[in-house]
């Protein structure tokens, strides 16, 4: 009974959103956060009915379904398979290939760039030696993977001398990894925020969290943990990676060289300003509108 209540509710706020819809002017796009979820899916087939173009964010990392996978959501595919939008704007070349291979037309697909970096600047930092590195932990879907990295990223640190932090995924209480560390290691408050992080590190080191993105958009050196390829969402992507701590060494020593190359496209989409490009997208539709 519960959850036919809830069917009827839902019913009745698409049908009064569909009443205010019929009040608006007629739009030449509808750009929406995220058409997988269930209202902004309806609002995007409600504006194609009407004739108007739509497009969607990618709101986080998005996967083609690897049906070998078992118990997991972030391997199904359902953001792509829910696609609905005429367009697609996508962060990166790496989301790009995602798509594609989820079946996505290419020719709907827009490589624009990561939309939260809108109104960030890359920073300039002159390369120097790595001697304390942020460990950006994964949440609770990848939880396999955290013990495993704060383990080899301690053997670095003991091997050669430095120092790390650990951040912590919101869904964790903030200690679950307190036992793990040695002298080497410390642990940052659960509110702790990526910025905060940046800040008191010289590097990070990340598995399978969306910061990466934002971490290569913004000029942050950063070392990518390879994973069990099953559950690793980034193990096609065409970037240098670690699977253990001599190979972290070797990385390290790479940046500190000034070796260590990042393909900006494949991460990013862009290294320049994501708010202009996003700002041409949406000309292309409003210009369409006086030219007729």
């Amino acid at each position: 009974m519960r959850e036919k209540l809830r069917i009827v509710r839902e019913l009745i706020t698409l049908h009064d959103f569909s009443c205010i819809m019929e009040t608006l002017p007629d739009y030449k796009l509808a750009l929406v956060f995220y058409d997988a979820n269930l209202y902004n899916n309806y609002f995007v087939c409600y504006a194609k009915q009407k004739g108007c173009k739509t497009a969607t964010l990618q709101h986080g990392v998005m996967v083609a379904a690897r049906p070998e996978v078992h118990d997991n959501i972030d391997f199904k595919g359902i953001e792509f398979d829910c696609f609905v939008s005429d367009y697609f704007l996508a962060w990166n070349n790496f989301t790009y290939r995602e798509a594609v291979r989820s079946g996505m037309e290419d020719r709907r697909i827009r490589v624009l760039g990561i939309a939260k970096c809108i109104g960030k600047t890359r920073k300039v930092t002159a390369k120097g030696e790595i001697k304390r590195l942020g460990v950006l932990l994964d949440g609770k879907f990848s939880d396999v993977n955290n013990g495993r990295l704060v383990r080899i990223v301690d053997e670095y640190c003991q091997r050669n001398n430095k120092h790390y932090i650990l951040k912590y995924h919101p869904a964790y209480k903030g200690n679950e990894f307190e036992n793990l560390l040695s002298s080497c290691g410390k642990q940052m408050p659960i509110t702790a925020t990526l910025d905060e992080l940046i800040a008191q590190t010289d590097g990070i080191v990340v598995s399978n969290s969306t910061a990466l993105f934002e971490l290569a958009y913004l000029g942050v050196p950063f070392f990518r943990f390879k994973s069990d390829p099953l559950i690793d969402k980034f193990r096609d992507l065409h970037i240098p990676m670690f699977s253990g701590s001599l190979e972290l060494s070797l990385l390290v020593l790479s940046y500190e060289a000034g070796n260590y190359l990042i393909d900006t496209k494949e991460l990013c989409g862009t290294s320049g300003s994501v708010g202009n490009i996003y700002r041409k997208f949406l000309e292309e539709f409003f210009y369409e509108k006086y030219a007729h």
